[in-house]
């Protein structure tokens, strides 16, 4: 039966659901808080230090059904991390479901 459903957040985790729900057929809408996807690993996040490592490995962040194109960097950085993220965004067809400045707060 389809839904209508509501994911909060264009993080890594708002993504993966946002795309796992539109391909079991349903209507989904993702609500963002910022002006860009990514999360803690958006480029624009004052909060997150500019040198930030991911301290897992590429082979692991990536999702298995979109490989990490930087598998020669064991360990990326925000900004490729934010990168892949975008990619995989547009890979599916995440932006039109995607409504940025929209706060959820109860």
């Amino acid at each position: 039966m389809k839904q209508s459903c509501v994911v909060i957040g264009a993080g890594p985790c708002g993504l993966v659901a946002a795309k796992e729900l539109r391909e079991a057929g349903h209507d989904v809408v993702c609500l963002e808080k910022s002006q860009v996807i990514g999360g803690v690993f958006s480029t624009l996040r004052e909060s997150s230090y500019d040198d930030l490592f991911l301290t897992v490995s590429n082979v692991f962040m990536a999702y298995s059904d979109f490989p990490c194109e930087e598998a020669y960097v064991k360990y990326s950085r925000k900004e490729e991390y934010a990168q892949y993220l975008h990619r995989y965004s547009a890979a599916f067809g995440l932006g039109d479901c995607i409504k940025f400045g929209h706060a959820v707060t109860k």
